[in-house]
This record gives C-alpha cells, sequence and structure tokens, in this order.
C-alpha cells in the first residue's frame, strides 16, 4: 500500500487569511468588501504569514482588474502558482462552494473582522511594551503616553476578566 499524500502546510491551517482567500477565489467580487489599508497593517502582525498576505494582495490586485480572471492562468509562473493551484483545487471541495451569495459574504466579512482583531491586538501588545519598557528603564511618560498606557492596562484587565 502506498502512503496518501502529505498536505501542505498552507492547507493543514484554515485560519481567518486562509479562510479569506479561498473566499476570495469562489467568489471573486468579494474583493470589493476588502479595505487595503487594513491589509497594510496586517503585514507587522507576527502572527500572520506573509505569504498568505501577499497572496491575498495579489489576488484583490488581480480581481481589482477583473473579477473574470482564471487565477490559475493569471498567476501560472508567478510565485504564487502552487499555492493558487492548490486551493482552487480544494476549494471546489469545501461545504462553501454550495453556499449562498449572502452566506459567503457574511463569512467573508467575519473572517475579515477576526483579522482586524489580530491585528489590533498585536498593535495594542506591542504599543503596551513599548511603554511598559520606557516606564522599566525609569523613563518619564509624556501625558499622552500616560493616558494611551492606561486605556492599554485597562483593555488588559477587560479581557482577562471572567
Amino acid at each position: 500500500t502506498q502512503a496518501a499524500p502529505a498536505r501542505s502546510a498552507a492547507a493543514a491551517v484554515r485560519n481567518p487569511m486562509r479562510q479569506l482567500i479561498e473566499l476570495l477565489i469562489l467568489r471573486p467580487e468579494l474583493h470589493e468588501l476588502v479595505n487595503r489599508q487594513e491589509l497594510a497593517a496586517a503585514r507587522t502582525v507576527g502572527s500572520v504569514r506573509p505569504e498568505e498576505i501577499a497572496l491575498l494582495d495579489a489576488l484583490l490586485d488581480a480581481f481589482g482588474q477583473s473579477v473574470t480572471i482564471r487565477v490559475g492562468e493569471y498567476f501560472r509562473g508567478t510565485e504564487f502558482e502552487s499555492a493558487v493551484r492548490e486551493i482552487e483545487a480544494s476549494v471546489l471541495n469545501r461545504p462553501e462552494a454550495g453556499f449562498e451569495e449572502t452566506e459567503l459574504k457574511g463569512q467573508f466579512v467575519d473572517n475579515w473582522q477576526k483579522l482586524r482583531q489580530v491585528v489590533e491586538l498585536d498593535i495594542r501588545k506591542t504599543r503596551h511594551g513599548i511603554l511598559q519598557q520606557k516606564l522599566n528603564q525609569k523613563q518619564s511618560l509624556s501625558p499622552e503616553e500616560q493616558a494611551e498606557y492606561r486605556v492599554l492596562v485597562q483593555s488588559q484587565i477587560t479581557q482577562h476578566a471572567p
């Protein structure tokens, strides 16, 4: 007997970014729901894979030109060719392939919101770390930084409350 083929790392986890990519390949017109500035902010987040951001960005560019682009052909010979081919093949077997337009749009918006939350949380953690480091080094915070620090600490307390 032969061993089953190994699944690629990209297919292994369907995080919000991966789901956005899949839904976009299923329904290219969903590209109109994306705020590209928010995608740019995701590039600074360590928990979001850079290759997924790059692929989503490339898909948004392609579908911005035309929603009828055949992504397999469009990305042939590029760094995204194998990922697009794999996603195209797998996405047709997903339950989402048979979903109604409004259902897909809802899923897309939900996943975009999750991505935004990941970005916002990462930015807050980074900013909190910077201000905490200043305090640890006995540096004084400006009044604006003090107010920001209080808000960040309060948001951490709120997030960890039962």
